[in-house]
């Protein structure tokens, strides 16, 4: 999910780009739809769209605002069909925008481009898209005479970028920058800075802030009310937030309680949160869940966590059962969905203590997770990787614990491990480095974050490259 959770965010802002108030296009009433299908408002949306077809029945941003609002609802609010109704609503608009000739045209088709890339984990192509689409000095002077677009999507290449090289030279001679995604965070701060609180600029700064913060690793102090105010900050804080899931789930009644209604994967996030903390009752809210919202895109992932937690109790027969059943199951249209029941195949047997203690870890229960773990016989963990896990497991729960010199020998111990098929020495020696750099040992810090860039995981690749790159950026 947590990948999921970073192509979302980032999709917000790529598919959203405002043109200036003095242009034809982007009227006051477009500019009200997008703030309302950014807060997940897509009745008053439509209102407003069909308001702005009365007076300008050829206005390319009704179309470009229905692909962005169907994009949204695909991920959180809808059914696979959703999902098709955006890709065949943003080819016709695509189509639509290829017959104008302006620049903006060019920057919503290659935005839209972008997407469709991304949705499917396609790097490549996404890059490839934005270079044929915005080609030539006339285009990138016309971004640049529009600050706050600029400084938004020149934040957003200095951080993807870096996890993609050969594309991120191709992206930096446009836009000449700096091949570390230091100045990207100031100009994302910048930028929201200058956006008035209400506006659909403003929330999109706000969600693609939070995103580049999380995936650089950068502490950020927030305050909860705000979050409770917009459904999608609340949704990335949940997702994001080091909180245990005790006090995830409080903040998710406090939620639902001031607003009156809970969009589905809040039921979703709190089943997973009582799954996490080992309560029978996660298993009724994730059914409820489940035959509420049937083909929502968070459904293979509730299977997922239904599954891991019959793992962690030792019920064989109903990880059996169930894994005949998600056999049975329409194969899943998102792409992330997709890459979950993969992982859920994979799955040939169970490690039950060491799965609860994963979910009890993840949960925020350190002392509980440490409990099973120091029950497990490691003379039986024979198989690749198990024992890696382990001492990975257990490195992170020595930090959690406060207990850092135990915490620096057990990541150390996973950091020197020859298995670099997976992905555990990679994030122990980012760890270690970051321990290393909380103590002011720049030296020590520096070698462990190279030693970091050294995986070979192709699906965290990308993640640990950028964390270590920036950390490595603000190494004195």
């Amino acid at each position: 999910m947590s990948k999921k959770v970073e192509i979302i965010v980032i999709i917000l802002i790529f598919v959203s780009l405002k043109v200036s108030k003095a242009a034809t296009y982007y009227t006051d009433q477009i500019a009200q739809a997008h703030a309302e299908i950014l807060k997940l408002e897509f009745a008053k949306a439509d209102s407003l769209i069909k308001a702005e077809m009365l007076v300008h029945p050829d206005n390319v941003y009704v179309p470009y605002l229905r692909s962005i609002q169907w994009c949204i609802k695909a991920y959180f609010d809808a059914k696979p069909s959703d999902y098709d109704a955006f890709v065949k609503t943003s080819d016709k608009t695509i189509e639509l925008l290829e017959k104008e000739h302006s620049d903006e045209a060019l920057l919503m088709q290659a935005n839209l481009r972008l997407f469709q890339s991304m949705t499917h984990y396609n790097w490549d192509h996404a890059f490839a898209y934005v270079s044929s689409l915005i080609s030539g000095k006339k285009a990138i002077d016309q971004v640049k005479s529009r600050d706050g677009e600029y400084l938004k999507i020149k934040a957003a290449y200095e951080v993807i970028g870096g996890s993609v090289p050969s594309q991120y030279k191709r992206i930096a001679s446009w836009f000449n920058i700096k091949g570390t995604p230091t100045s990207g965070v100031k100009w994302i701060e910048h930028y929201v800075n200058t956006q008035k609180h209400d506006g659909a600029h403003f929330l999109e700064g706000m969600i693609f802030k939070h995103f580049i913060y999380h995936l650089l690793d950068i502490e950020e102090s927030k305050d909860i009310n705000a979050y409770l105010s917009h459904p999608l900050l609340f949704y990335i804080h949940l997702r994001t937030s080091k909180l245990g899931a005790k006090q995830k789930i409080k903040q998710i009644e406090t939620y639902s309680h001031q607003r009156g209604k809970q969009p589905q994967y809040y039921i979703y996030l709190k089943a997973l949160y009582q799954l996490q903390l080992q309560q029978p009752e996660g298993l009724n809210t994730m059914q409820v869940f489940i035959q509420t919202h049937k083909g929502s895109s968070f459904m293979a992932s509730a299977y997922h966590d239904i599954l891991l937690y019959h793992c962690s109790q030792g019920h064989i027969d109903d990880v059996k059962a169930l894994k005949i059943k998600i056999k049975s199951l329409p194969k899943p249209i998102f792409p992330s969905d997709k890459k979950v029941f993969e992982q859920i195949e994979s799955i040939e047997t169970c490690t039950q203590q060491m799965t609860k203690a994963r979910l009890l870890f993840d949960g925020g229960e350190y002392v509980s997770s440490m409990a099973v773990m120091n029950q497990i016989n490691t003379s039986k963990l024979t198989k690749p990787g198990e024992k890696l896990e382990y001492q990975y497991r257990m490195a992170r729960l020595y930090e959690k614990t406060n207990q850092t010199k135990m915490a620096i020998a057990w990541y150390k111990k996973v950091s020197e491990s020859t298995q670099t098929t997976y992905y555990y020495p990679s994030y122990a020696s980012y760890s270690v480095a970051q321990i290393y750099r909380a103590l002011n040992k720049p030296d020590s810090a520096g070698y462990y974050y190279r030693k970091a860039l050294q995986v070979n995981d192709s699906e965290y690749k990308s993640g640990i490259e950028i964390k270590a790159n920036y950390a490595i950026s603000q190494l004195k």
